[in-house]
C-alpha cells in the first residue's frame, strides 16, 4: 500500500477484484457507478449506468471511460486521468465542476461526479459516481438567462439611473442610464461613495448617510432633491431607495433608481409661475401695486434670487421695484439700480428693451453694465435673465433676473416669459386706459355740472323772460286790436295794413311765448308719476278739441288703451300736440286719425296715425327740434314748438318719440312709456304681446 493507503486516501477492497461480488450492492445505488483501471478501461458499471447511458454492460465493459464523453472533452480528460493517477484522492460531487455526459444515441447532458480511488490487486482503481443534474442545470441556466436578461434590460434603460451600493454606500454597479443622467461611465464610478452626487450643504449636514439610514430602518425611503453631475451642474432628482437583505435579514447593501425630474419640476414650476402672474394681475389695479408680488412669483418659482422690474417712460428706462430672495444681500446692487435712468439700448437692461424675444446672459462678467455687473457679481450672482414688458411693438418695461446658479432656460420658460411680458403689457395699457377713463370721468362730470347749470339757468331765463313778457306783450296785442277795430276804414289803406301787421305780430308772439313756457316747464313743473288711465287722459283731449274736431269734421277713433304710470297732464299735451297736428295737416278729405297701444317686451308702443298730407323722410328727425317748421305761417298756423314738447315730455318719462310717413298717403307717430311693476291692468286693458310693431 502507498503512502496514499496508509493515509486512508484510497480504499482498498482485497486482493482479488470481482466486481461481480458488488452486483447485488452497487446495483442499488440511484447513482451511475462506473471502475475503471489505471488506464482507463471501464471494469464494473451498475444498471443505474446501464439506464443513464444507453448502453449495455458487455458494450462498456473494456472500453476507455471516454467513450461516455462529449469527443470535445476526452483528451482533457486523458489528461486528467494522468494527473489524478499520480495524486489519487477522494473528490466529492458538487465541487463546482462543469461536466457532461455522452449518451449512446450522442445526445449529451450535464453530469455531476464523485471520484473514489480504490486499491486492489496492488492497483489503483478508480470509482465513480455519476449523476445527472439535467434538471438542476437547466434551472441554473434559466436563472443565469433571468440574470443576463435582467442585466441586460436594467443597463439599456437610459432615462432611469439605476445602481447598486453596497452597505457602507459604495457604488458596485451603474447602467448606461446612470451614465446619462449623472455623467460618469461605470469605471469612474465603482468603488466611489454615492455621495458624491449629493450638493456641497447636503454633504456637510450629511444628509446622504441619513438617507441610507432611513431606507435601511423603512426598507426605501424616496426624496426628490438637488443632485450634481460629472460637471457640476445641478439637476432635479426623484429617487428611491430601497435595502436589500438576505434571507437571514443582514442588510446586503442598497438598490438605488434616480430619475431627472428637471423638465417635471420645470414644467410645474413655470405652470404655477404663470398662475400666480395672472392672479396677481387680476387682484390688483396698478403696477406699482401688482410689481412687488409679480417679481416674487417669477423669482421664487425659477428659483433665481434677485428681480427688479423696470418702467419705460418716454426715452428712458427707470427701476420702480425690486425684490430678493430671503438672505440674499444686495443692497449696493439695489441703490446703483434705483439710481439708474436707461435709454434704449443702454446697458444690459436697454439691449432687453430692445429685444422682443427674452435674453439669457449666463456670465454676468459679458454684461453691458460694468458697474451693475461687478455689484451683482460681488453679490454673489453668475447668470442673468430678462424679458420685456411690451404691448404690441412698444416696449412698456423690463424685468430683470439674477441667479447665483447656472441653470439654463428652456425654450417653453422663454415662450412662458415672453407671454407673461404681453400680459403685464395689458395690464399696463388697461391702467393707462383706465387713468385717461377716470380723467375723461372727471372732466366730463365738471362738464356735466356746468351744463346742468347752464340748462338750469336758461330754462330759468326762459320761464322768466317769458313771464315777464306776457304782461307788455298783453298789453301791445290789446292796444294794436283796440286801433284796428277803432280806426279800420278811416285812415289810408297802408295804415289798415300796417295795424294789421301789428295785431298779427303780437298775436304770433302771444303764442310763441306760451309755447316757449310750456316747453320750459316740462322738466320743473312736472308732476310725480301715479298711475295713469290713457283711456281717460284721452277723453279729456278730444272733449277739449271737440270744436276743432267738429270744424274739420275730423273723426277719431281709438282702441282701448293701458294704465301707465305718467303723468296724466303731460301725457294730455302729447296726445293734444299729435291730434292737433293730424287735424293741422290735413288734405281736402276729411281727417281720419286713430290711436291704439300695445305691449312690446317692457315698453308700451303707442301709435296716432292720420291720413293727412304726409311728411318727406329727410324732415323726421327735424321735426322734433324747437323752431323747425315745415311750412310757412301762411300754410298752416303755429310756431314749430308742439313736437319738441312732446319729444321733451316723452324722455322725461323715459321713453322715445318717433315718425313714419309718405307724403300724400298720411303719417304714423309713435311713442314708448316703460311698462312699469306699480301698475295693474284695468279691466278692459289690452294684455302683453311678443309681437313687435312694425316701426320697430
Amino acid at each position: 500500500m502507498t503512502e496514499d493507503r496508509e493515509s486512508g486516501a484510497a480504499l482498498s477492497i482485497g486482493a482479488d477484484l470481482r466486481p461481480e461480488e458488488l452486483v447485488g450492492f452497487l446495483d442499488l445505488a440511484p447513482d451511475a457507478i462506473i471502475i475503471v483501471d489505471e488506464e482507463g478501461q471501464i471494469r464494473y458499471v451498475n444498471a443505474q449506468t446501464e439506464a443513464l447511458f444507453g448502453y449495455r454492460r458487455a458494450e462498456l465493459l473494456g472500453q476507455t471511460i471516454e467513450m461516455l464523453m462529449p469527443d470535445r472533452f476526452r483528451q482533457r480528460h486523458i489528461d486528467h486521468r494522468r494527473v489524478y493517477r499520480g495524486q489519487p484522492r477522494i473528490r466529492p460531487m458538487g465541487v463546482g465542476l462543469a461536466l457532461w455526459g455522452r449518451r449512446r444515441d450522442g445526445s449529451e447532458f450535464p453530469v455531476e461526479i464523485s471520484l473514489s480511488p480504490l486499491w486492489a490487486r496492488g492497483g489503483l482503481y478508480v470509482m465513480s459516481a455519476i449523476r445527472d443534474v439535467t434538471d438542476r442545470y437547466q434551472a441554473q441556466e434559466r436563472l443565469r438567462e433571468a440574470e443576463e436578461r435582467l442585466r441586460l434590460v436594467v443597463d439599456g434603460i437610459e432615462d432611469y439611473a439605476i445602481c447598486m451600493l453596497d452597505p457602507e454606500g459604495r457604488v458596485v454597479s451603474w447602467n448606461r442610464g446612470a451614465e446619462r443622467i449623472a455623467g460618469y461611465t461605470a469605471p469612474e464610478i465603482i468603488g466611489q461613495h454615492f455621495s458624491l452626487f449629493y450638493p456641497p450643504e447636503d454633504r456637510e449636514r450629511d444628509k446622504p448617510a441619513m438617507v441610507l439610514q432611513l431606507a435601511a430602518a423603512n426598507g426605501r425611503h424616496e426624496d426628490e432633491a438637488w443632485r450634481v453631475r460629472k460637471d457640476g451642474v445641478r439637476f432635479w432628482a426623484s429617487s428611491v431607495i430601497t435595502a436589500l437583505r438576505d434571507e437571514h435579514g443582514a442588510l446586503r447593501g442598497f438598490a438605488e433608481i434616480t430619475r431627472d425630474a428637471s423638465a417635471r419640476r420645470r414644467t410645474e414650476r413655470r405652470l404655477a409661475m404663470q398662475y400666480a402672474v395672472a392672479r396677481i394681475l387680476a387682484e390688483t389695479m396698478t403696477l406699482a401695486e401688482a410689481a412687488p408680488r409679480i417679481l416674487a412669483a417669477i423669482g421664487s418659482a425659477l428659483e433665481w434670487e434677485w428681480a427688479a422690474l423696470w418702467r419705460v417712460e418716454g426715452e428712458t428706462a427707470r427701476c420702480m421695484e425690486v425684490w430678493h430672495a430671503p438672505g440674499v444681500e444686495a443692497v449696493e446692487l439695489e441703490r446703483i439700480s434705483r439710481a439708474r435712468e436707461l435709454a434704449a439700448g443702454e446697458g444690459w437692461v436697454g439691449q432687453i428693451w430692445m429685444r422682443s424675444e427674452p435674453t439669457w446672459l449666463p456670465d454676468l462678467d459679458r454684461a453691458a453694465d460694468p458697474a451693475r455687473a461687478e455689484a451683482a457679481i460681488r453679490a454673489g450672482f453668475r447668470a442673468a435673465l430678462g424679458f420685456r414688458i411690451s404691448r404690441g411693438v412698444d416696449a412698456l418695461g423690463v424685468v430683470e433676473l439674477l441667479g447665483r446658479q447656472t441653470i439654463t432656460p428652456d425654450p417653453d420658460l422663454l415662450a412662458a416669459l415672453t407671454s407673461i411680458g404681453h400680459q403685464i403689457g395689458q395690464f399696463v395699457e388697461r391702467e393707462r386706459a383706465e387713468e385717461e377713463l377716470r380723467r375723461t370721468a372727471a372732466m366730463l362730470a365738471r362738464q356735466a355740472d356746468q351744463l346742468a347749470r347752464s340748462n338750469a339757468e336758461l330754462q330759468q331765463f326762459a320761464y322768466v323772460a317769458s313771464h315777464d313778457l306776457q304782461e307788455p306783450l298783453r298789453m301791445v296785442a290789446s292796444y294794436t286790436q283796440l286801433l284796428a277795430r277803432r280806426y279800420r276804414g278811416k285812415l289810408d289803406q297802408d295804415a289798415d295794413e300796417f295795424i294789421a301787421f301789428a295785431v298779427d305780430g303780437a298775436t304770433r308772439m302771444q303764442a310763441l311765448i306760451n309755447d316757449l313756457l310750456a316747453y320750459s316747464r316740462v322738466g320743473t313743473r312736472g308732476k310725480e308719476f301715479t298711475p295713469t288711465d290713457c283711456n281717460t287722459v284721452l277723453e279729456r283731449v278730444l272733449g277739449d278739441l271737440g270744436p276743432t274736431i267738429s270744424e274739420a269734421g275730423a273723426i277719431v277713433t281709438y282702441d282701448p288703451l293701458p294704465t301707465v304710470m305718467a303723468d296724466g297732464s303731460q301725457l294730455g299735451q302729447v296726445f293734444q300736440n299729435l291730434i292737433g297736428n293730424a287735424i293741422k295737416y290735413r288734405r281736402e278729405e276729411p281727417p281720419r286719425i286713430h290711436v291704439a297701444a300695445r305691449r312690446v317686451a317692457d315698453e308700451w308702443v303707442f301709435s296716432v296715425s292720420d291720413n293727412g298730407i304726409g311728411i318727406e323722410p329727410q324732415y323726421f328727425e327735424r321735426i322734433f327740434v324747437l323752431f323747425q317748421r315745415l311750412h310757412g305761417k301762411g300754410e298752416y298756423p303755429g310756431t314749430g314748438i308742439g313736437l319738441a314738447i312732446c319729444k321733451k315730455i316723452v324722455e322725461r318719462h323715459g321713453g322715445r318719440i318717433w315718425v313714419e310717413s309718405e307724403p300724400g298717403k298720411g303719417s304714423t307717430f309713435f311713442f314708448t312709456l316703460p311698462v312699469r311693476a306699480e301698475v295693474r291692468h284695468a279691466p278692459g286693458d289690452p294684455g302683453p304681446t311678443d309681437d313687435r310693431a312694425e316701426s320697430l
